[in-house]
């Protein structure tokens, strides 16, 4: 008799076939031969995973070098050069011409490659060949295809990168995206949508998934984004708006500091107040800053005024504020404020910020010299000696 057996068949077949031949043994051998079964049958599933594990990784390393070795050199080239080459040259020149398509594999390599080329070349990169190539090599329907479904390491990986290509991406395919419930997903969708769109494209500071999931990333991601959009003449928000409207002492700082950032002049009369009411010293130290490097010279008496009563931290930034005005009207006050001082580091602070503004000021620190004395004198040789960092002394953030 011709009888076709399925798979599920011989599995049962050799369960009870298991089962009636150590039916009769001891309990200890019947538990003992289950255990080694179950793990030559787990030391199987092992191996086999290991092994494709294995594969996929060689597969991955193989075409990363491949990629690198066709693609590297030439973008490299196209991505520096000041000279704006068309898409069909660019094809040429990358070998696209009339060669079989990419695989998705291949053009997330790609992709790798050429945001880190992005991150490597910083403001040197032309930025219209880079966005030449990437319509060269058919990469943009690979951007969309990705972010509606590729798994969520992914997606995050290509959003960031596409913000560092400054790509934009159709809003059916971003908008989505921005209420994913992985705070990672929504947060990067969000940031990718601001660099490229011009209507609402700052609401999502306002919500308050903004403060929520604030992190140090945030400030980069933010700094990144209004200096690219101030380069490619799209607006700006209203820094002082959001500044006065975010709680989160983080956020609010922020914003104030691009203030500064951005050579907006703007705001400056609306952080007048949030100087005068915020409970923050982190808050105050960024808005004394921020009057400085813009050079508000109406803010000034207002830090004069409140320096007497401000913590440490905000003493320091706003003798740093002082020097960056360089008035030479308040030698005499930074003079009075180092022998006011018992700390050591508003001492420092003050000391340097006199040897730095002006005649007045330098006149001023040699007497201070003169008349220190053992570990005192040590602060005026340090300056002396350059051992304050310049260009760490007038950067405005916190």
């Amino acid at each position: 008799m011709n009888e076709a057996f399925t798979f599920l068949d011989w599995i049962r077949y050799y369960l009870y076939y298991f089962k009636d031949t150590f039916t009769d043994y001891p309990m200890i051998v019947r538990i003992s031969v289950t255990f080694v079964t179950a793990i030559l049958i787990l030391s199987l599933f092992l191996a086999i995973s290991v092994s494709l594990y294995d594969n996929h990784k060689r597969r991955e390393s193989r075409i990363s070098k491949k990629i690198r070795k066709r693609y590297y050199e030439t973008a490299y080239s196209l991505m520096t050069d000041s000279k704006r080459y068309g898409e069909l040259e660019t094809a040429k020149l990358m070998g696209e011409y009339g060669r079989r398509k990419l695989s998705s594999l291949e053009k997330r390599w790609l992709t790798d490659m050429l945001g880190n080329l992005r991150i490597d070349m910083d403001e040197s990169c032309n930025m219209e060949n880079v966005h030449t190539i990437l319509k060269a090599l058919n990469l943009k329907e690979y951007f969309e295809h990705e972010l509606q479904f590729s798994g969520i390491t992914h997606k995050v990986r290509l959003l960031r990168f596409l913000i560092l290509l400054e790509e934009e991406v159709p809003g059916s395919r971003i908008i989505p995206i921005q209420f994913s419930r992985y705070a990672s997903v929504r947060k990067t969708a969000q940031y990718a949508y601001m660099l490229t769109e011009n209507s609402d494209a700052f609401s999502y500071f306002t919500t308050p998934f903004f403060q929520k999931d604030f992190s140090l990333w945030d400030k980069v991601a933010i700094d990144f984004i209004l200096q690219r959009r101030k380069v490619r003449g799209k607006n700006l928000p209203d820094l002082a708006y959001f500044a006065t409207s975010v709680k989160d002492p983080e956020a609010q700082s922020i914003f104030i500091a691009e203030a500064g950032f951005l050579n907006s002049n703007a705001p400056c009369k609306d952080f007048e107040n949030i100087f005068r009411t915020s409970a923050s010293p982190m808050i105050r130290s960024q808005v004394a800053l921020t009057w400085g490097l813009l050079k508000y010279y109406a803010g000034e008496p207002m830090l004069i005024e409140a320096y007497r009563t401000q913590p440490e931290s905000v003493k320091i930034d706003i003798l740093r504020s002082l020097v960056m005005f360089n008035t030479h009207n308040e030698a005499d006050f930074i003079a009075k404020a180092y022998y006011d001082a018992y700390s050591h580091n508003v001492r420092f602070a003050a000391a340097n910020a006199l040897y730095k503004y002006g005649e007045n000021g330098l006149r001023l620190f040699n007497k201070l010299k003169d008349e220190s004395e053992g570990n005192e004198r040590l602060i005026f040789l340090e300056i002396e000696n350059g051992v304050v960092n310049d260009e760490n002394w007038e950067v405005a953030t916190c």
